[in-house]
């Protein structure tokens, strides 16, 4: 049964980016339109590393070019929503975000919002509770964060007790690493991994829905998951939940989410419209978080820094360059469907020029 997007609101925008001198307009829906999305990863796929602002992206002023055309964009992100809201949302102008034309996705897809008339935040809450038969939620969060708590520590006897392990590290990791184990005095306190800011170090992140106490994403790092891990004393299938490797952390979710989940949700519903035939999704981490975009009905552009990590299924479409190889796509698709536009040939661009034009940057790159 199809679904329709309902929601609460979150909160007022209090800063408004104004659209640049050179707007554009909308071109012929036939062209851009007609449910075409971009289904994208934010950081290192659209913006930069946490912290950063989308407005200082390379990626930025393409990807609003996509929106004042008529298409639309379903970002998806691990991080939460207090944090992207400053650092993404804000930073898309009102008009190309109102009234759904940008959706976000946190949490690593647990939860899921769409924009109103004025651009405000809205929470689709049918979303939390029936996109999976459980819910998104985490049950019994308490007794599994002790239980990090304990594995953290364990971990860190052992990286102390065998210096070698920790010198097999890239020089990043066993930095982050070394910042960790000097931070120690005896073992770390609950508490003591809670309040820790760096995110350079060994930490535990209790990530909640806005305004509530519901948690949906427990996030531990200073583990380098490049080395042989073993989770199984956290008991997580207790819980059900699943476990998500990054490149320095560890997710914690309800089994079933992944970045997958809200693009299957939208793609049922009849208010976001998004044809998959006309649409494509993007991401950094196609071997990681990224995975759940993969083998949903439309093609997956790679941007990955790594091309040895990208899984076979999506190398022919592998361009890396992170942010700077999805400006470089988005710029030549706008302007090929500026041309389309003026030679009117009403195609829809996607999947007409797609693979064409990535097929042009891997033979320039």
């Amino acid at each position: 049964m199809k679904k329709v997007i309902l929601g609460w609101f979150i909160s007022a925008i209090f800063f408004v980016p104004t659209l640049s001198s050179r707007e554009l307009t909308p071109l012929s829906h036939e062209i851009i339109g007609n449910g075409q999305y971009i289904v994208s990863d934010i950081n290192l796929t659209i913006m930069g590393e946490d912290g950063d602002l989308f407005s200082s992206s390379s990626a930025y002023a393409p990807i609003l070019d996509w929106l004042q055309c008529g298409g639309k964009l379903l970002a998806i992100t691990s991080s939460t929503i207090e944090r992207i809201k400053t650092e993404f949302w804000e930073q898309v102008p009102i008009a190309l975000r109102c009234n759904g034309r940008v959706l976000l996705s946190t949490n690593c897809g647990a939860v899921l919002y769409y924009s109103d008339e004025k651009g405000n935040l809205i929470e689709d809450v049918e979303y939390r509770h029936k996109a999976l038969s459980g819910g998104t939620v985490i049950k019994e969060a308490n007794h599994l964060i002790d239980r990090i708590v304990t594995w953290l520590n364990d971990y860190y006897d052992y990286l102390e007790a065998n210096p070698m392990v920790v010198e097999q590290l890239s020089e990043k990791a066993r930095r982050k690493v070394e910042k960790s184990m000097a931070s120690r005095n005896g073992k770390w306190t609950r508490k003591q991994l809670e309040t820790i800011v760096d995110i350079d170090m060994a930490k535990i992140e209790i990530r909640r829905i806005f305004n509530t106490r519901d948690v949906v994403q427990i996030t531990f790092r200073g583990v380098p998951c490049d080395l042989p891990l073993d989770f199984s004393s956290l008991g997580i299938e207790e819980f059900n939940l699943t476990l998500v490797k990054n490149d320095y952390s560890v997710d914690l979710l309800v089994q079933g989410v992944d970045k997958g989940l809200p693009l299957n949700w939208v793609m049922q519903s009849e208010k976001c419209e998004l044809n998959p035939s006309r649409s494509f999704a993007m991401g950094d981490r196609p071997y990681g978080n990224d995975a759940g975009m993969i083998g949903k009905g439309l093609p997956f552009i790679s941007v990955c820094e790594y091309p040895d990590r990208v899984p076979q299924s999506v190398r022919s479409l592998h361009i890396g360059g992170n942010q700077e190889g999805t400006k470089r796509v988005i710029e030549a698709l706008v302007s090929e469907a500026r041309r389309m536009d003026e030679q009117r040939n009403y195609a829809p661009v996607i999947p007409s020029s797609l693979e064409r034009i990535v097929h042009s940057i891997q033979a320039s790159s």
